[in-house]
């Protein structure tokens, strides 16, 4: 684990890091969506009722509270990782050190079952301009299946992504070129994965 984190680490038996989504990373996320809601709302109640204008920028504005949900969730994404694997869920993103309050959820690597590394250009023609997205797919203590999803901004994406592409190659599980590809992309070497490539 890095050092870099060592000021993240949990008092306990076993190195445990608890990494948080960085405020800067979303601010203009929440920049963007608040001043469109606020329009979109400003329209809707200016607009006669049960008109084609009045259901639009209703659907808008419910679209937009929908991201704006979504956005919160991705601020208070709190990830705890040790040796085993990682637990995940949501805290009050208005306290750097708060603990998992909601769906509260625990990835063991040895349960871990898939792992896909997408990224998406914000243009068509344009292959420098983008975001990566890592979703983790496996089960729980009780079998019951469980998937994270989260993208580069989140200050757990390095070392996540890394002890999830280690305990892939551990348990032999195959992984599509997208996904060797894009590791390839954020660094890692998967000379030895591709043999696994699906």
């Amino acid at each position: 684990m890095s050092d870099d984190h060592a000021a993240n680490r949990i008092p306990g038996a076993a190195p445990r890091y608890a990494f948080h989504a960085d405020w800067r990373a979303l601010i203009w996320d929440y920049v963007r969506v608040i001043l469109t809601l606020a329009i979109m709302i400003a329209l809707w109640t200016a607009t006669t009722p049960g008109t084609f204008i009045w259901f639009l920028t209703g659907l808008l504005s419910l679209a937009f509270v929908i991201y704006l949900g979504h956005t919160l969730w991705r601020h208070g994404l709190r990830l705890e990782l040790d040796e085993d694997g990682t637990t995940f869920g949501w805290r009050n993103p208005m306290d750097p050190s708060g603990l998992i309050m909601v769906r509260k959820q625990r990835l063991d690597w040895a349960d871990l079952k898939e792992l896909k590394l997408r990224f998406f250009s914000r243009r068509k023609e344009s292959e420098q301009s983008g975001w990566m997205m890592v979703k983790l797919i496996g089960t729980d203590a009780n079998g019951a299946k469980i998937s994270l999803t989260f993208d580069g901004t989140h200050e757990a994406f390095q070392p996540v992504l890394r002890e999830a592409w280690t305990a892939a190659q551990q348990r032999g599980l195959m992984l599509d070129e997208a996904t060797l590809a894009n590791l390839e992309a954020t660094g890692i070497e998967t000379a030895e994965g591709i043999p696994w490539t699906s």
